[in-house]
């Protein structure tokens, strides 16, 4: 079966199609932009919302969380993953 050498031609294209892309995307950014900084009264907002959260502890006297087992030895132990080698 003969082979295809691929052209050299085609991966030069590709080359430069890629480095004009780049060019002209590098080209549209404005390094003197300065970064947004937001207020400090913008940042806790999220954290504020969870002052008032309440834990539900009746979650660990259930029947499913006491039901729940630990299988195999803890902790961990390393050993090597993978798969043997099935063409040896």
């Amino acid at each position: 079966m003969p082979t295809t050498k691929p052209s050299k031609i085609l991966l030069y294209v590709i080359m430069a199609f890629g480095f004009i892309t780049g060019y002209l995307y590098t080209m549209q950014s404005d390094p003197s932009a300065a970064v947004p900084v937001l207020d400090n009264r913008f940042l806790l907002t999220s954290l504020k919302n969870l002052q008032g959260a309440r834990i539900d502890e009746s979650v660990f006297s259930s029947e499913q969380y006491k039901a729940l087992r630990v299988f195999g030895s803890l902790p961990v132990q390393a050993s090597g993953g993978g798969k043997d080698n099935p063409f040896q």
